[in-house]
């Protein structure tokens, strides 16, 4: 089996790490041949020299986008689809792992991987209430209930793609993000670690430490 793994980010992001980064172990593991592909920006050369490092091979493809609902951003959407499906062609993915950091991306990649009949699951990141276009709801709604298939990262934006979309919640995967929570380093260092930031907080032995994002 082959799998791309594909990214539109302008930047580095915890999405493309939270996601990305285990699966290609994973799938390696699995007998998989892993392919990845994103924008050739220098800011995320570092991440792909890392993605490479995992055993990925990777693919420079412009996918890096803007959200907008006008004219041109519409128009836009058919430069996306022709490098995906120029992309598709070249890798010959069996599955697609489309990475969206927002619910307004990746239109174009997933017509293309419709059009040339490849599975893709969708990742949306980040997803919060608000106004589409009407067009781009029901594009969306016909891929997403064809052969792409969405994945929320959160049971809030499993609800808020089941609404903006239109879509069955029980057809949208729920994976939430996760994190190691396997202790590295001795405990020697764990506790001088936690010491150090303790003091540069100003926190005191007897007091009780709450950290929260």
């Amino acid at each position: 089996m082959r799998l791309l793994i594909a990214f539109s980010s302008w930047s580095p992001g915890g999405a493309d790490r939270t996601y990305i980064t285990p699966v290609i172990p994973a799938a390696l593991d699995a007998g998989w041949d892993v392919h990845t592909a994103c924008s050739g920006r220098e800011d995320l050369r570092p991440l792909v020299q890392h993605l490479e490092s995992l055993g990925a091979t990777h693919h420079t493809c412009e996918l890096a986008e803007q959200p907008g609902t006008g004219l041109r951003y519409r128009m836009s959407q058919r430069r996306f689809a022709y490098r995906m499906t120029r992309l598709l062609e070249d890798v010959s993915p069996d599955r697609v792992l489309l990475v969206l950091p927002w619910a307004s991306y990746g239109l174009g990649a997933m017509r293309a991987c419709s059009r040339h009949g490849t599975p893709a699951a969708v990742v949306f990141q980040l997803v919060k209430s608000g106004w589409l276009p009407s067009w781009r709801m029901r594009a969306t709604h016909d891929l997403l209930s064809g052969s792409c298939r969405a994945v929320a990262v959160s049971d809030n934006n499993r609800i808020i793609l089941s609404e903006m979309f239109r879509l069955d919640r029980q057809n949208i995967e729920l994976i939430y993000n996760g994190t190691n929570t396997t202790p590295t380093g001795n405990d020697d260092a764990r506790s001088a670690a936690r010491a150090r930031g303790r003091a540069a907080a100003g926190v005191r032995d007897q007091e009780q430490m709450l950290l929260t994002t």
